[in-house]
Parts: structure tokens; C-alpha cells; sequence
């Protein structure tokens, strides 16, 4: 009986262990954005400090401003700059201020830590790009990219 009783845990931890990685499959490239890279556009926002995200969320670097949708809230600024491997928001234009349920709320504080500071930005082919400061991260996929 208390071979049984040890051989559950075991058992447990056996069926939820992670699956096998593919070794033979070829590591991302990641590397810093250059001024030849294409950052206009509309990018989907995939992962906010490492968590997944949901639907709707999309930061927008347009000719005249950028602009983000956070799920609850948006940001519009007066512009945005880039200098190398670094992406500047101008001051914010507006920002909504919608009551959001908590962990929507959260995840929209930490977004704008990230966007109100500069950014270095970092971009896996084709068409994934990472936003990296003191505040976190923030992972976008390009609109209308083939994946």
C-alpha cells in the first residue's frame, strides 16, 4: 500500500511533464532593429512581460502618431521616433481612463510602463518584434505578415 501511495505523485508528475523539444528545429534569430526595418504599421500584441494577452490589443505607428489599444483603454501620442535600435513615444495626446476589471487594469499599468519609457527594440524574422525597457516587455506580431 505504500508503494502505491508513492507511485501517485510519480505517476502525476509523469503525465503533466513538458513534451520533448524538438532539437532539430532551428533556433529564432533574434536580432536589434535596424533603420532599414519597416516598423509603420499596425502590430498585434501577443505577451505583455511574458504573459499571454488577449484579443484586441494592437500598438499603431502611423505617419503622425502612434497609437495603442490595451483591451480596455488606448493611448494616442503626438508621434514617435527612433534613433538605431531605440523606439520613442512622444507625450501622450490622450489616453481613455475606462474602469476595467482587475487583471485587465493590471495588464494595461504594465503596458504603459513599458510605452512611456524608451524601448529597445528587438526583431525575430519575419515579422516578431519585441519591446524591451526597465518596466518589462512588450511582444507584437506585425498585421498582415504571413506568419
Amino acid at each position: 500500500m505504500k508503494a502505491l501511495l508513492l507511485a501517485v505523485p510519480l505517476l502525476s508528475a509523469a503525465c503533466t511533464a513538458p513534451a520533448p523539444v524538438n532539437s532539430n528545429a532551428p533556433a529564432a534569430v533574434v536580432r536589434p532593429v535596424t533603420a532599414a526595418d519597416p516598423l509603420e504599421g499596425r502590430w498585434t500584441i501577443t505577451a505583455i512581460n511574458g504573459g499571454q494577452v488577449g484579443r484586441g490589443l494592437h500598438l499603431e505607428l502611423g505617419a503622425v502618431e502612434a497609437r495603442a489599444e490595451l483591451g480596455c483603454n488606448s493611448l494616442r501620442t503626438g508621434g514617435w521616433s527612433r534613433s538605431g535600435d531605440r523606439l520613442f513615444l512622444k507625450e501622450p495626446l490622450g489616453i481613455t481612463e475606462r474602469g476595467c476589471e482587475g487583471p485587465v487594469m493590471q495588464l494595461e499599468r504594465q503596458a504603459f510602463a513599458v510605452l512611456r519609457a524608451a524601448m529597445v527594440m528587438e526583431l525575430t524574422e519575419p515579422n516578431r518584434l519585441r519591446l524591451v525597457n526597465e518596466h518589462g516587455t512588450i511582444d507584437l506580431v506585425k498585421d498582415g505578415v504571413p506568419k
